[in-house]
């Protein structure tokens, strides 16, 4: 017999906040994915991804300094990074950190016909070993919720902490160069998408990390699946926006013909 156990006594440890970013991350239909016949064969990849990129980022980061959290709760990730100080040059590096993370998890599900979506705050937080809460956490997760499509959308209040305005973080972040353009702003494309700055996943497609023949592949993966998504209900409007998003940026010449085909155009 199993005998109820109770504590007369809990050891109660204070805990306090940190001022941190928060990226609370989530798979659009994992649901569905999961219940389906190939649900083994999607949450190995899933798994396998997301661990091989976190690794990697916290790998990376951790050896300049930074202070790189994740953790992975089903199909939802939160990742947070802790500024040194409130120099606003710290956290243009933190975020550009984050970002190019984020850029890293969501283009390489992407590729996988995994779609994320999510939100990045700033606020009070508190990660813990085998927990994460806080204002920061919560915020992330509204944003998470209003971003709707397949994006990662920031707080508009974020641009305060580096000295810029709303809708201004593209132009700290970002690099002179368009392999550097790891936000999405409406200065990015033809056409404003949203009146919301979100993470720009599509910079590895003309990144000179990656090879020739991986950004061939994985741009005919990707122009496949939303092609055929465009016509799958009930997430046909989730890639009629990605078809719109990857439209609007200027790729080279090989991606382009790839996209050309397979792609809604914005007028």
């Amino acid at each position: 017999m199993i005998k109820n156990t109770s504590l007369e006594s809990v050891s109660i440890e204070i805990l306090t906040y940190d001022q941190s970013y928060v990226a609370f991350l989530d798979i659009l239909g994992f649901r569905n994915c999961i219940l389906g016949p190939e649900s083994e064969e999607i949450a190995s990849v899933y798994k396998s991804t997301i661990d091989e990129c976190l690794e990697k980022s916290s790998e990376i980061y951790k050896k300049h300094g930074f202070d790189f959290k994740a953790q992975i709760m089903s199909d939802s990730i939160v990742i947070a990074m802790t500024p040194n100080s409130n120099q606003p040059d710290e956290h243009i590096n933190i975020l550009k950190c984050l970002s190019m993370a984020i850029c890293s998890i969501q283009f390489h599900l992407a590729v996988n016909d995994l779609w994320l979506r999510g939100g990045v705050s700033y606020g009070k937080c508190k990660f813990a070993e085998n927990f994460v809460f806080g204002p920061a956490l919560i915020a992330a997760i509204e944003l998470e919720k209003i971003a709707s499509y397949p994006r990662v959308i920031f707080d508009k209040n974020i641009g305060n902490n580096i000295g810029s305005g709303e809708m201004e973080l593209a132009s700290k972040i970002n690099g002179p160069s368009i392999d550097e353009e790891w936000v999405y702003s409406k200065e990015s494309g033809e056409n404003a998408l949203s009146d919301f700055e979100f993470i720009n996943y599509a910079v590895f497609l003309h990144h000179p990390a990656s090879s020739h023949k991986y950004v061939t592949e994985s741009s005919k993966k990707i122009a496949d699946f939303v092609k055929k998504g465009i016509n799958r209900l009930p997430f046909s409007d989730k890639y009629i926006w990605t078809s719109k998003y990857l439209s609007s940026i200027n790729f080279q010449k090989e991606v382009k013909e790839i996209f050309k085909p397979n792609l809604i155009y914005i007028n």
